[in-house]
């Protein structure tokens, strides 16, 4: 693999931790994917594994489409709580968005997982199963701190 990948690889992790800063964290969580996509793009371009950025863009997608039907369900919570409808209504949407955000953030790192792993053995590079605990762990703080500030709120 070329420095370059391995530079874009870098700077897309680096900018993810740096993603807790406040007011600028998802800009530079965003680079840090934009990033982290193009490095494993030209990965499994170099190796010819088209896994490891397939695997990357579906869970990608899975956590992308779990964050936006959870958020549906917590707007029609929200609209339900201002309606003067029934609390348990609005209680089971907020039970139904956690529960969908929590299996789609569990189903992406399992894409998450097989991307790193597949460049992890083509490389023979430990660091990439570090990448990808800590992208399991990113995710897990993204669900608490949203679990907080709706207990909170």
């Amino acid at each position: 693999m070329d420095n370059r990948t391995k530079i874009l690889g870098g700077l897309g992790a680096l900018s993810m931790v740096l993603s807790f800063i406040p007011y600028v964290g998802l800009l530079f969580s965003l680079a840090g994917f934009v990033l982290l996509f193009g490095a494993l793009k030209r990965a499994s371009k170099v190796y010819g594994e088209e896994g490891i950025f397939k695997n990357f863009l579906k869970g990608f997608l899975v956590s992308l489409l779990g964050f936006s039907v959870a958020g549906v369900f917590i707007g029609l919570a929200v609209g339900a709580h201002k309606g003067g409808e029934n609390s348990l209504l609005s209680g089971s949407f907020l039970v139904t968005a956690f529960l969908v955000f929590y299996v789609s953030t569990v189903a992406s790192v399992v894409f998450y997982r097989k991307s790193f792993y597949s460049l992890a053995d083509l490389t023979e590079f430990c660091a990439i199963v570090a990448l990808n605990f800590f992208i399991f762990s990113l995710a897990n703080r993204e669900f608490l701190t949203l679990a907080r500030s709706e207990k909170l709120g």
